[in-house]
């Protein structure tokens, strides 16, 4: 199982396999040192708030997402960490957790405390992300796998 977390430093990655979310609007350049990345097992996990909330998001193509939209992307992601800090074990998760792997539910199982854990951190630094690019930028760009 990967570790779960939201990678600041493009040094850190290791291959290509991440969801890139770049501040503001593709220009044509990836692996941007101002992008926060996230590996595919590590965005699984919140994709279903992403594909909620932006209509045409494909995880394997580029998805411009309006910064209008993101006030709605943050509250979504919210509402995702308290539940999860309600919930005692994966058969709880009814769909609102992603997981990109097949063995990525079972893995997550084996320590469920400290991986709901890692999950909410991972969602409240993404979301104080995502807040202050909707104060900074026009939108933000999901450049997928």
């Amino acid at each position: 199982m990967e570790p779960i977390g939201m990678i600041t430093d493009k040094q850190e990655l290791d291959g290509t396999g991440y969801i890139e979310l770049l501040p503001g609007v593709f220009t044509g350049k990836v692996w941007s040192s101002h992008s926060v990345y996230f590996s595919e097992e590590a965005f699984g996990y919140i994709e279903p708030v992403f594909e909620e909330v932006v209509a045409d998001f494909n995880r394997y193509a580029f998805t411009e997402v309006p910064a209008a939209l993101l006030p709605e992307l943050v509250a979504r992601l919210r509402k995702l960490m308290d539940f999860l800090g309600k919930v005692k074990g994966t058969d709880e998760l009814n769909g609102r957790v992603g997981f990109a792997h097949a063995e990525s539910e079972a893995l997550f199982a084996l320590d469920f405390a400290a991986n709901r854990q890692a999950l909410v951190d991972m969602i409240d630094e993404l979301c104080d992300w995502l807040e202050k690019q909707a104060g900074e930028q026009d939108a933000i760009t999901i450049l997928g796998l």
